[in-house]
């Protein structure tokens, strides 16, 4: 989205905002509950409303039976995840109910997020059979949490909040894989980063956000930074309470350290694996060690097996010819929300940070939020950044870029289909 008019963009919501004096979050099933914790670590006013049996099993609101008992089935899991983040709720708190008729009293001074998977429609027919209107004060909860609510805590709090950033500990990885998205073979320079750099990285980024929901340690392979123990223990220590999950993902080609092993266990770090075993089967017996290693130390961790992933670069048609305006309708309809930190710097997608680091695109000042140059005067644009907006509207890698699964018409690929050596790729 193109600034037009910056540190304002969100006035007109922010003025309504100012006046909520409660969240209600509707649907009493995992994503709910979840989020409750995590309202509630923000110290948020959030309530619980508990949807009717009838109408959840009778799919009024189009949710299946069969989907309610896998949550159940999940649930205990869950709760373990809540009682263990990082710098957010050391234990799940209790859950505050309200009856579902208070709805209709929710009146102008309450926010309805709903944790039911409902289309737009039913949706929009949930706010007009309450009173309420939809995205003024009734939102999907997994839009909520990522647009609606920095800006309500702009606006109602005067709190800078990002629902999540990866930072780069390292471009070297222990695999070349040619669909990868952090663009690895094409990068002839892969190094380690510092610990200094990421201290300083990190200290420029919670300079300007008080809060942020997850943040992410990622690479290349992340295992093969040696100062990763110390780098978790120093934001942990430093900013743990002013994150609510803390993760890192590892490829399960590397054998952690016991120090490491020790960090991620002392400070309950997010661990997530992705598990490649299928595609390349020479990686399962290193994946065994690893996950008995972990096992051993007490370490959780998520194992998930990708077995496609999608097809994001080189371009599979010819872009160069997209106008400024057609190239930001592409950027504001791919909008993922991922965004990376490097160089003490945001980068409007992160995608763009990573293949401008491997040399695949020239780096355009334009992509980036400048950290340094922040001070508590710049609030506003700040989130309008974090939340998609900037000078031009689009990246410059935008013109390359098949684009994030809601608009790239190329389906998958099979995920880990090793490289041989550099790839090269003249975007001319």
């Amino acid at each position: 989205m193109k600034w037009r008019n910056r540190g304002h963009e969100f006035d007109a919501l922010g003025e309504y905002f100012q006046e909520v004096e409660r969240i209600l979050i509707y649907g009493n099933n995992i994503e709910g509950k979840n989020a409750y914790q995590q309202l509630r670590w923000l110290h948020l006013p959030v309530k619980m409303v508990k949807a009717s049996g009838e109408k959840l099993n009778s799919g009024i609101f189009g949710i299946k039976k069969a989907f309610h008992a896998i949550q159940r089935k999940e649930f205990n899991l869950i709760k373990r995840r809540l009682s263990e983040q990082v710098g957010g709720v050391k234990r799940a708190l209790p859950i505050e109910y309200v009856a579902s008729n208070r709805i209709k009293d929710a009146g102008e001074k309450s926010i309805v997020v709903i944790s039911l998977h409902m289309s737009e429609w039913k949706l929009r027919d949930f706010a007009s059979k309450h009173g309420l209107e939809y995205m003024v004060n009734v939102f999907p909860l997994r839009r909520f949490l990522k647009v609606e609510l920095p800006i309500y805590l702009l606006y109602n709090r005067n709190i800078t909040y990002a629902h999540g950033n990866d930072l780069v500990c390292t471009t070297r990885c222990t695999l070349n894989c040619e669909k990868c998205l952090d663009f690895v073979p094409y990068n002839k320079h892969r190094e380690d980063i510092s610990f200094v750099t990421l201290k300083r990285d990190i200290d420029a980024y919670f300079y300007a956000f008080d809060y942020v929901g997850e943040f992410g340690l990622t690479g290349g392979e992340t295992f093969l930074n040696r100062d990763l123990p110390k780098l978790i223990t120093y934001i942990s220590k430093t900013y743990g309470k002013r994150i609510y999950h803390l993760y890192c993902i590892t490829n399960g080609t590397v054998l952690p350290s016991d120090e490491l092993c020790a960090s991620l266990k002392k400070y309950n770090i997010g661990l997530k694996i992705d598990d490649y075993t299928k595609m390349i089967p020479k990686t399962g017996e290193k994946l065994k060690q690893v996950l008995s290693k972990l096992d051993a130390f007490g370490v959780k961790y998520d194992l998930v097996a990708f077995r496609e992933w999608f097809d994001l670069f080189p371009p599979k048609e010819d872009m160069s010819g997209l106008t400024s305006r057609q190239l930001e309708m592409r950027y504001n309809m791919c909008n993922h929300g991922f965004m990376e930190l490097r160089g003490k710097r945001l980068c409007t997608c992160n995608y763009v940070g990573f293949a401008a680091t491997a040399g695949v695109v020239e780096e355009d000042q334009t992509d980036y939020y400048d950290l340094s140059a922040y001070d508590v005067s710049k609030k506003n644009e700040l989130i309008e950044f974090r939340l998609g907006y900037s000078e031009k509207g689009y990246t410059k890698f935008c013109a390359y870029c098949n684009g994030f699964p809601s608009i790239n018409k190329y389906g998958g690929v099979p995920a880990a289909k090793q490289a041989k050596g550099f790839l090269e790729w003249n975007q001319t």
